[in-house]
C-alpha cells in the first residue's frame, strides 16, 4: 500500500498556486517609472534655477542701467554754443553796420557795449538804411551767457530785437546791424550818408 500514498508535498511544484477565478498575484512595478519622474524633477529644477538666474541678472542690469544713464546726462550738459574758455570779451570781434540811415548810429552801439567788455569792434554801413528791427547774428562758437548779455543790452536800447546764429560768419564773431532805437521815429530822408554815418 505504500505505493498508492499520495505524496503531501512536491519540492518542484510552487507553494503559491493560483486557483481559477483568484486574483493574479501583484506584479512588480517597473523602475522605469521612478527614473522618468526624477528626470522631470531635474529638468523642472534646471528651468527653476534658469529663471531664478535670469531675474538677478535682470535686476541687477535694472539698478545698474539707470546709474549709467545718469552718469552722462550729470557731466555732459547740453550747452548751445560755448565759447572756449582762454576767449575773453574784449577778444569777440563785433561788426556793428548802421541799418538807419541815421549818423553815428553805429557808432553809439559801440560806445554802449565797450562798458560790458567787448572792445573789439569795427563799424560801418548796412545795405539797407531802412531797418526797423536791430538784427543780431551770432557765430555758433559763441557762449550763451555772451548771447543773453549782448541781447539783454540791444533790447533794452531797440524798439525791436531779431537775433539768429550762423555758421558762416567767418571774419567776425557777431554782427549787429542797427534798427530804430526806443523813441525814434525813421529817418525822413531815404538818402543815406555814406561813410560819416557809422
Amino acid at each position: 500500500m505504500e505505493e498508492n500514498q499520495i505524496p503531501t508535498s512536491n519540492p518542484t511544484v510552487p507553494e503559491s498556486v493560483s486557483f481559477p477565478g483568484a486574483m493574479p498575484p501583484a506584479k512588480k512595478k517597473s523602475n522605469k517609472w521612478i527614473y522618468i519622474v526624477i528626470v522631470f524633477v531635474i529638468i523642472i529644477g534646471v528651468i527653476a534655477f534658469l529663471v531664478f538666474k535670469g531675474s538677478q541678472a535682470g535686476s541687477e542690469e535694472a539698478t545698474t542701467e539707470p546709474t549709467d544713464l545718469a552718469t552722462p546726462s550729470q557731466t555732459v550738459e547740453p550747452t548751445p554754443t560755448a565759447t572756449p574758455a582762454s576767449v575773453t570779451k574784449d577778444e569777440i570781434k563785433i561788426q556793428v553796420l548802421n541799418g538807419t540811415g541815421i549818423a553815428g548810429e553805429a557808432a553809439y552801439l559801440v560806445n554802449q557795449l565797450k562798458p560790458l567788455g567787448y572792445t573789439s569792434t569795427t563799424t560801418g554801413n548796412s545795405d539797407t538804411s531802412s531797418a526797423t528791427a536791430t538784427k543780431v547774428t551770432f557765430a555758433t562758437k559763441i557762449s550763451s551767457d555772451v548771447v543773453t548779455e549782448i541781447t539783454s543790452q540791444l533790447k533794452s536800447i531797440y524798439q525791436s530785437v531779431e537775433t539768429d546764429t550762423s555758421s558762416s560768419l567767418t571774419s567776425t564773431d557777431i554782427q549787429i546791424i542797427t534798427g530804430l532805437r526806443k523813441g525814434a521815429t525813421a529817418n525822413p530822408s531815404s538818402t543815406p550818408t555814406p561813410t560819416p554815418a557809422q
